[in-house]
């Protein structure tokens, strides 16, 4: 089987990237650093913040899939790619 690759109407956007992996890292050190911290260190300033700040990795996800789907939709209106995108 074998597929061919459509000719991309432009250059990828590398903060969009950069955003995801932001988002992947702090994703996987949030839950591997809350899975072996001793109950005694969740209290605190920095811990209250830490949370926060790892709970905005799903914003940082669904932010990135909006903007990526804005900007594809930007590009052109070629109605099969944008059903095929929702």
């Amino acid at each position: 089987m074998t597929t061919t690759a459509k000719s991309a109407p432009g250059a990828r956007f590398v903060f969009l990237d950069v955003l995801r992996l932001i988002a992947a890292v702090q994703m996987i050190q949030g839950h591997s650093v809350a899975s072996v911290l001793a109950p005694a260190y969740c209290v605190g300033l920095s811990y209250s913040v830490w949370t926060f700040v790892r709970g905005l990795t799903s914003v940082i996800f669904l932010v990135t899939a909006g903007l990526s789907f804005v900007l594809a939709e930007a590009r052109g209106n070629d109605h099969a790619a944008v059903r095929a995108r929702v």
